[in-house]
């Protein structure tokens, strides 16, 4: 019994659109750590910045009860620091973070890693009733919706549709379909709703 594609494209995946799209998404994961983390953040820095200045006032001062107050207040600093970073972590780690990602590592991994120097990428897309078959440049998956050992997350973002290989599937690897560039992209995204793989993303 023949099977019924829901949908069927081939496509060229530009590097440009994926690098706008992935540092979209790092400057709103961003913006929520830190929204979650503003105020240990702020201690953080200003203890940072009070030390040198403490120690440059306890070496000009004479010895005595000045000294040994700077000497306290520093400690103090150093106290707060430790603990305004470990709440910076423990909130990262609430919220799934384990790192800070930098604007330069997103287009270094965008350029480097998924599109290997090249500007653009022959794609070919394919999903049926039964499960989806990708292709993007060398990179290829094929997996039942259902297949947790293939499949790890699917989600869509300002409309680029990103499915990423379960972990002992294709590591580091993550397949990207502009939904403009894909034929019946409703139905699609019903199918994959159902996924258990796939994660709703606010835009």
């Amino acid at each position: 019994m023949p099977v019924n594609v829901i949908s069927q494209t081939r496509f060229t995946l530009q590097r440009d659109d994926v690098q706008r799209t992935m540092l979209a998404q790092r400057d709103a994961s961003d913006a929520v750590l830190k929204s979650k983390t503003g105020v240990w953040r702020k201690i953080r820095l200003a203890s940072i910045a009070a030390v040198p200045l403490l120690a440059l006032v306890a070496a000009t001062i004479q010895k005595g009860l000045g000294t040994q107050i700077c000497f306290g207040l520093m400690l103090l600093l150093g106290v707060l620091f430790y603990a305004s970073h470990w709440n910076i972590k423990q909130r990262m780690y609430e919220m799934g973070a384990r790192r800070t990602v930098s604007r330069q590592s997103v287009i270094e991994m965008v350029q480097q890693q998924i599109f290997k120097g090249q500007p653009q990428l022959a794609c070919a897309a394919t999903f049926d009733e039964n499960g989806l078959q990708l292709q993007q440049g060398d990179l290829q998956l094929a997996a039942a919706y259902d297949d947790a050992s293939r499949i790890g997350i699917i989600f869509e973002r300002q409309g680029m549709l990103q499915i990423t290989p379960a972990a002992n599937s294709s590591p580091d690897a993550i397949f990207f379909i502009p939904l403009r560039q894909l034929p019946n992209a409703q139905a699609v995204m019903q199918r994959l709703q159902r996924s258990p793989g796939f994660v709703a993303v606010q835009a």
